[in-house]
């Protein structure tokens, strides 16, 4: 195992931004993870659990009411590359206003690579589509 120690911290310097290997491997590479539906079906069966986010949330499927939505302004669109910009108008119209970021236990979800490890994962993707199919119930592709 050639990866650093899992911290509960990200930055551009650190190998799960950066190592391609690191992304293919949360991705199922050499078969030690679960497919992510997988991951999914066996955290949903674990009893309701939550965090308090005490940082900027970032990477993840946030679920709120359409009213919310609307209340911050929707989310700000730009020319050129608008990477973060949501994440960052969402958590900031979460402290400016009082709002609890609430991070379920009980959802996997995904994210193909940053930035450094684009070109590799989007090949990795195509020649790999299986891997990223999703999965039914009966782990049939829907």
């Amino acid at each position: 195992n050639n990866y650093e120690k899992p911290l509960f911290a990200t930055g551009r310097d650190r190998m799960v931004e950066n190592n391609p290997e690191v992304a293919k491997f949360f991705w199922g590479e050499k078969n030690i993870l679960p497919h992510l539906d997988e991951m999914n079906k066996i955290v949903s069966k674990d009893k309701f659990s939550y965090n308090a986010c005490p940082i900027r949330f970032s990477i993840g499927a946030i679920l709120f009411k359409r009213e919310t939505w609307e209340h911050f302004g929707m989310f700000e669109v730009q020319k050129n590359s608008c990477m973060g910009l949501d994440e960052a108008q969402f958590c900031n119209y979460c402290m400016d206003n009082s709002k609890a970021i609430i991070v379920s236990n009980n959802v996997v979800v995904g994210h193909l690579s940053f930035g450094n490890q684009n070109e590799t994962m989007k090949n990795y993707f195509l020649n790999n589509k299986k891997k990223f199919e999703i999965k039914g119930e009966k782990n049939e592709k829907i």
